[in-house]
């Protein structure tokens, strides 16, 4: 059976870094990237965190992209900024196909988060957004 990884956290926290990194030390998996995801949709497309329907359409997306690679008997890790409602939602649309969803929240303080940010290309920053998912993932 395969195994779901959904690794997630507030943006900056490592969460590509570490995906990358558990990709290569399976032996037959798939990387889907939630932000990439995100970004198919070009025209008319508003901030997931500011639209639930888009949300529930990057959500869709991944949805179908997982099913397709655990029919074919590949394990997935997704790397995205995933609440537990969103975890629960995902595993329960894939109780049929696997039971083994494995959900990770990386962390890191406020200042270590905002440093990784400052690596980025600026238009790739995220900013206070960094700060608003710590106190989201808290609450």
């Amino acid at each position: 059976m395969q195994t779901v990884y959904l690794l997630s956290g507030p943006a900056g926290v490592g969460k590509s870094t570490t995906s990358s990194a558990l990709v290569s030390a399976l032996k037959n998996s798939a990387y889907i990237s939630g932000d990439d995801v995100s970004h198919m949709h070009v025209s008319g497309r508003q901030k997931p965190w500011e639209s639930k329907s888009e949300t529930s359409l990057i959500w869709n997306n991944i949805f179908s992209l997982t099913q397709n690679f655990i029919q074919n008997g590949i394990d997935v890790v997704i790397d995205y900024v995933t609440f537990p409602g969103e975890a629960f939602w995902l595993k329960d649309k894939l109780k049929e196909l696997t039971q083994n969803v494995v959900y990770v929240v990386l962390w890191t303080d406020p200042e270590n988060l905002l440093k990784r940010d400052q690596l980025r290309l600026p238009e790739q920053q995220m900013g206070d957004r960094c700060l608003a998912l710590i106190k989201e993932f808290r609450e």
